[in-house]
């Protein structure tokens, strides 16, 4: 627990990991030659020895290359219980990490399509702890759309947020398409089948959840969001016919249909019907970057995160004050200063090389711009796959129901991305608005181990909110807590006015202004992993759960 001021302060509690040695004898005695060996002999002992050299060198490929002896083990963590276990299933037919994350993120799309969609954005974060170490970075965030200016986005009685010049160019299916030829093993069509079934026959919404997101007042006047209020109001199932053949699409024509073929062109029509300019040409010259990751140490632990116009550096700053003050307790007066100091971060971010402080625009002034920012909305899938591979996949509409179009024909809505760009008129801060470019983003995935003790603490998280994974990771490699306990502490936020909001049941007198966040909270799914055992934790406030296998 978080201390109240001075008086109620948590002590860092150290913890020294278990040291693991390993002993390699080198044989104990020698082999004494008491006789003179005939031919015959020496012909025999040179057949054993051509013998044992190659059983041993089969058994170190096997060892290294082959599947594993002892019973593997996986775990997927994601806002929907069935979706986990759809990724714990892909790992279990010998499917990779990344196969696993995309198989359930097509069932995210199902059971969440107010805040996932196939024509969102997002980041996937993939590390190879188990095999050489490296981590590689796919950033797939929506551009903007190449006949969208800013003086569209400006005209009188236009709406942030709504209508079709919001909807900025999506690149998840080609980010998806290309991490799978990456670091897949299943065929495609293994990984969106089990998809298509749940669209076809349906499924049960959290009735919880769904009543949070449509007391909303900014829901959109579409077909798909009447029927999802329909199966709310009624208690029946969500069937999503348009979802489950666009999904029976991506298996028989592949992901493709997206940018160069009927998906991406109702996409377009959709757009142009909401006031939108977008082109199938801008779907088809999308191009996924494989970025360099962030990378910063904390507490024995290097921290690896999405830089440019995603929020990972404005979380490395929050982390990175703690360490610079030596803190050796956490309060809330404290945490909320980190956070103010991550706004003053990712409000100086962007899809920019002129990562710098503004000229033009001082840092008040950008942090006032970014509470005009949509709110975060998303989801996180965590992955601990065989042989050590983690994936962190973040990604979302940018907003509930993200523009408020849909695509009714694809069964899917579509994104508000341009709703996050800057909208000044003369700046040279990284987030102003500009062509072919990524707008500032909330999300970041992470992933957090120990260079020099690789079967130490070992994590996995991401969340819609930036906010959310810098308290979590305080809690887990700061105050040294267990995973449930880190992700399900009460959380407060910077709102998108500039105010302090605490999630219900918060009562603390030091923070007097303190107000209730509204509902549905960000989430967090955390998986951890210490030496052999793997464990993981679904946010209750997302209402999913952990599989485990």
């Amino acid at each position: 627990m978080i201390g109240n001021g001075n008086g109620g302060r948590r002590r860092l509690s150290v913890k020294t990991p278990k040291s693991s040695q390993y002993l390699l004898g080198d044989g104990g005695g020698k082999t004494s030659w008491c006789f003179e060996a005939s031919s015959g002999f020496k012909i025999i002992v040179t057949c054993f020895a051509v013998f044992t050299v190659a059983v041993t060198t089969a058994l170190i490929i096997e060892i290294v290359y082959g599947d594993p002896e002892v019973v593997p083990h996986g775990v997927v963590s994601t806002d929907n219980q069935h979706c986990s276990e759809i990724g714990a299933e892909i790992l279990k037919k010998g499917g990779s990490g990344v196969d696993a994350a995309i198989a359930a993120f097509f069932c995210l799309c199902v059971y969440q399509p107010y805040s996932v969609s196939p024509a969102g954005g997002g980041y996937m974060l993939i590390h190879q702890h188990g095999v050489n170490g490296k981590t590689t970075l796919f950033n797939f965030r929506e551009v903007t759309p190449s006949r969208l200016t800013k003086e569209q986005l400006k005209e009188p009685g236009t709406r942030r947020g709504e209508g079709g010049l919001w909807v900025g160019t999506s690149g998840l299916m080609k980010g998806l398409r290309q991490a799978h030829e990456m670091f897949g093993k299943l065929q495609w069509a293994d990984l969106v089948t089990p998809s298509v079934t749940l669209a076809r026959y349906g499924v049960p919404l959290d009735r919880i959840h769904a009543r949070e997101v449509l007391a909303r007042k900014d829901v959109p006047s579409s077909q798909l969001f009447a029927d999802f209020q329909k199966s709310y109001d009624l208690g029946k199932h969500f069937i999503n016919e348009n979802l489950a053949e666009t999904l029976n699409q991506l298996v028989i024509v592949g992901p493709q249909v997206f940018w160069n073929g009927s998906v991406g062109e109702d996409i377009i029509q959709s757009v142009k019907r909401a006031g939108g300019v977008m082109e199938l040409q801008d779907l088809a010259d999308y191009k996924v970057e494989e970025m360099a990751p962030l990378e910063e140490s904390f507490w024995g632990h290097k921290i690896v995160t999405s830089g440019g116009e995603s929020a990972g550096a404005g979380m490395l700053s929050a982390l990175g004050s703690f360490v610079a003050e030596e803190f050796p307790s956490l309060s809330w007066s404290q945490l909320i200063q980190s956070l103010n100091v991550a706004l003053l971060e990712v409000s100086l971010s962007g899809d920019s090389e002129n990562k710098t402080n503004p000229q033009s625009k001082k840092g008040d002034t950008l942090i006032q711009e970014l509470f005009d920012l949509s709110e975060p909305t998303g989801s996180a899938i965590s992955v601990m796959a065989v042989k050590e591979q983690y994936v962190s996949f973040v990604s979302g509409l940018n907003s509930l129901f993200g523009a408020q179009v849909a695509s009714e024909k694809g069964g899917f809505f579509l994104n508000s991305a341009m709703s996050n760009f800057f909208l000044f008129d003369d700046s040279d801060a990284p987030n102003n608005f500009g062509p072919t470019k990524h707008p500032l983003s909330f999300l970041a995935p992470v992933l957090a181990y120990s260079p020099n003790r690789p079967c130490y603490k070992r994590l996995v998280l991401g969340s819609s909110d930036f906010q959310a994974s810098v308290q979590v990771l305080l809690h887990s490699l700061y105050l040294n807590e267990s995973i449930s306990d880190s992700v399900e502490e009460p959380r407060i936020y910077i709102g998108s006015d500039g105010n302090i909001y605490g999630e219900e049941g918060f009562e603390y007198k030091d923070l007097i202004d303190l107000r209730k966040k509204p509902t549905p909270y960000p989430s967090v799914n955390l998986l951890f992993k210490y030496e052999d055992t793997a464990k993981g934790h679904s946010d209750t406030r997302g209402g999913g759960s952990a599989y485990r296998f």
